[in-house]
């Protein structure tokens, strides 16, 4: 092999908000409690388990919204809204608008389409540096790292007010991924 080349992944340009609409969007969400949101299917690699123990560690409630076919369990002192498995774009889309911060504490990751969905729904990430994730985002944490999610967690929830996430790279549109993928394959 002569080059590897990197091809990204994609999403569609339907769930990609404007700057204007991600600003009216946070000054609608400032007065309200930083929510947290955590999406997946319920396996080991995706960091169910490390989150539990981030929570246990944490000494103020926060509020969490889990998507997926996630268990229910004793969260103590936190509120924890389950959504089961959202298919519907247009509901997924509407229920990560609820949201602040997208937790991803997984083990092993690719290029992670839910990370591409929450920024392009304005949402900021707090993710482990596993896989692409360092395409995606500059501030990650190391996996397996409980006190380190706590910690990044407790960060937000004492922020009052979220800074305000930059718009998705145009990269990652589909039209731009299918365009540099067709070129990588001419060459």
């Amino acid at each position: 092999l002569a080059s590897i080349s990197v091809i990204p992944n994609g999403i569609e340009s339907k769930w990609i908000l404007t700057r204007k609409e991600i600003e009216t969007k946070a000054a609608k969400r400032s007065a309200g409690s930083i929510k947290f949101v955590m999406v997946g299917r319920n396996e080991y690699r995706k960091g169910f388990h490390i989150l539990q123990k981030a929570m246990r560690i944490l000494e103020q409630p926060i509020e969490l919204h889990m998507i997926g076919d996630w268990p229910h369990w004793d969260t103590g002192i936190h509120c924890v809204v389950h959504h089961g498995v959202i298919r519907e774009k247009q509901e997924l889309m509407a229920t990560l608008d609820k949201c602040d911060v997208l937790l991803l504490p997984s083990l092993s990751e690719g290029m992670p389409t839910v990370v591409l969905e929450a920024k392009a729904r304005g949402l900021r990430v707090i993710a482990t540096d596993v896989g692409a994730m360092s395409e995606l985002e500059n501030s990650l944490i190391k996996p397996n790292n409980p006190g380190e999610l706590a910690k990044e967690i407790k960060h937000y929830t004492s922020t009052k007010r979220l800074m305000i996430e930059s718009e998705l790279e145009e990269n990652f549109k589909w039209n731009k991924v299918g365009k540099k993928t067709i070129e990588t394959l001419a060459r």
